[in-house]
Order: C-alpha cells, then sequence, then structure tokens
C-alpha cells in the first residue's frame, strides 16, 4: 500500500505525521513533518517535471502545510505548483463530523490552471475523500490524488470512500508506469 499512500490506522508513526504536519507551536516538528511527508511523495517516483501540484486548502481558506509539500516535491522534481485552489474558511471537517453536522466545503478556483501533463492535488491524508472529491469535481476530473495517508475508515455517505479513492490512486501509478519519462526519452536520442 505504500505506493498508492500509507495507512493512517495501520502504523501510529503515520498518523503522527499527518497530525504534526498541521500544527504551528513546534516549528521544527512540522518542517521534519513535511520532509517526511514529500520525501515519501517524491520516492514514490509519480511525478515528473511536466506535471502540476495543486495543494489542497486547509480550513483557513488557503493552502499553508499541502503548500509547503508541494513546494518541496517541485524543487526535487521539476514540477510546478499551482496554489490556485482555495476555500471559504470554516471549521475544519473533522470539527464538522464530530459534532455531527453534514461536511461543507466551499472550494474555488482563484487563478488559471497552467498546462501541464498530469495535476495532482496534494494532501497529507484522504479520508472520506470529500475535499478531493469536491476539487476533482471542479477542475473537470484531471485531478490525481497525490496523498501520504489513507484513511481506512469508511464514509461513503460524505464522500468517495476509501475504496474509491485507492482505485483512483492505483490508476495513477499504472499511468505513470506506462508513460515513458522525459528524462529517458531524451537520453535515447
Amino acid at each position: 500500500m505504500d505506493k498508492l499512500g500509507k495507512s493512517y490506522y495501520g502504523k501510529p508513526e503515520v498518523r503522527e505525521i499527518c497530525h504534526a504536519v498541521k500544527q504551528n507551536e513546534d516549528a521544527e516538528l512540522k518542517e521534519y513533518a513535511v520532509k517526511v511527508i514529500a520525501d515519501d511523495l517524491i520516492g514514490r517516483e509519480i511525478v515528473t517535471e511536466n506535471d502540476i501540484l495543486i495543494p489542497a486548502p486547509q480550513h483557513t481558506g488557503n493552502a499553508e502545510y499541502t503548500r509547503e509539500i508541494a513546494e518541496r516535491i517541485a524543487s526535487v522534481t521539476g514540477a510546478r505548483v499551482a496554489d490556485i485552489l482555495k476555500c471559504i474558511p470554516h471549521i475544519s471537517l473533522y470539527e464538522q463530523k464530530e459534532t455531527g453536522a453534514v461536511p461543507e466545503l466551499n472550494l474555488y478556483i482563484a487563478g488559471t490552471l497552467p498546462k501541464g501533463k498530469s495535476y495532482f492535488f496534494v494532501d497529507n491524508v484522504i479520508s472520506t475523500g470529500t475535499t478531493f472529491r469536491t476539487a476533482n469535481q471542479l477542475f473537470g476530473m484531471k485531478l490525481k490524488p497525490l496523498v501520504y495517508a489513507v484513511d481506512e475508515t469508511k464514509h461513503p455517505e460524505l464522500g468517495m470512500g476509501r475504496e474509491s479513492v485507492l482505485e483512483k490512486l492505483k490508476q495513477t501509478q499504472s499511468q505513470h508506469r506506462m508513460s515513458p519519462k522525459k528524462k529517458n526519452v531524451d537520453k535515447e536520442r
């Protein structure tokens, strides 16, 4: 499962990294979590220099730690970051679920989507799939998830459900395995 996303509940350290990247009290811990997540995503060898990384916005309305992750990935792979996915500030989806509220997520695109080979939605974890599904609809179903962890909990009434998320991740993997990388094509010429 590591190529698709680490098990969120399978290993406590994965869950701890997913939480550490969100906090702002300990800058060193947050920086470490960004590095662990970005290095893991880079190590999957999915992202190429022709790709666009779209970081997920946090409940504040803007991409914060996801932008940091995307920028680190871009610095190594040559991909470009398009920080154009925003949302109206709200309480976190986790808090909404905890209180029994129906998750409300008002995403919008603020800017122009650059041309690229593939478009990756960057996030630390996919749980219900609500954010990814909503963003993917906004982008005309062009997005592929690029996530550190997948939460095995099923909430099909709230989003895609784990099976759909994993299927999309598997499609991403197989498409990138079959398409030649630009570096290899250039070497052959």
